[in-house]
């Protein structure tokens, strides 16, 4: 559901900058915000479009009203709300994203074999100190995850640069090590002739508020 949701919310947004209506900012809010409960990482892109906007109106290039951009904000934020509220009422904590971020964040910095990535931490992967993480409560097991993630990058600084790359190669999948199969690697021609169209079209085509939106959705990502 992630990705019809999140075209639907961009097509909202781009009605919104072209016809300045209220009902495409609530709409483009909603949208967003079912998308977010679907994958939370879109949680940061709704503030970050909104400050890229009022960037625009202080330089008077687009032509949107203040309500509108607080009225996207407003419904994106109510959207996610009903699960705020069970995770009060479940956790104590209202937690608008997930209670996986911890493992997320470890994965990406310690993956199995220095190479594979999402897959969740195991006893078995762990030192045997760091092993009891797994068995603390939700909330203490996310914030232990997240610490043990960061004590590794401070102590292992000379991973970041390898890491790096193999995180953008995941992301854009020249070559792939997971899912067709193959740990040793197997090239994936095409994503990477999806990748070489997506670039010339971007080198071809002009650019406009809309056009960079939607461009701006997959650095976000990698970002």
């Amino acid at each position: 559901l992630f990705i019809p949701l999140l075209v639907f919310s961009l097509l909202a947004a781009l009605c919104a900058l072209h016809a300045n209506k209220n009902v495409h900012f609530a709409l483009a809010g909603i949208l967003t915000g079912l998308a977010c409960l679907c994958r939370p990482v879109i949680l940061y892109f709704p503030p970050m479009l909104v400050l890229v906007a009022l960037a625009g109106l202080l330089r008077r290039k687009l032509n949107i009203r203040l309500l509108g951009l607080a009225l996207y904000l407003t419904c994106f934020y109510l959207t996610l709300s009903p699960w705020a509220y069970r995770n009060w009422r479940e956790l104590g904590t209202p937690v608008f994203t997930s209670t996986n971020t911890g493992m997320v964040l470890a994965t990406s910095v310690m993956p199995r074999h220095g190479k594979l990535f999402g897959f969740d931490l195991q006893k078995n992967y762990m030192p045997p100190e760091d092993r009891h993480i797994l068995d603390l409560p939700e909330l203490e097991r996310n914030q232990a995850l997240k610490e043990l993630a960061i004590n590794h990058l401070i102590s292992h600084p000379q991973e970041i640069p390898r890491e790096t790359l193999l995180k953008t190669m995941y992301f854009l999948s020249p070559f792939d090590w997971e899912i067709m199969g193959h740990l040793e690697g197997v090239f994936n021609p095409w994503f990477v002739l999806v990748s070489l169209l997506a670039a010339l079209a971007l080198a071809r085509m002009g650019w406009n508020p809309g056009r960079v939106l939607t461009v701006a959705i997959p650095f976000y990502f990698a970002a």
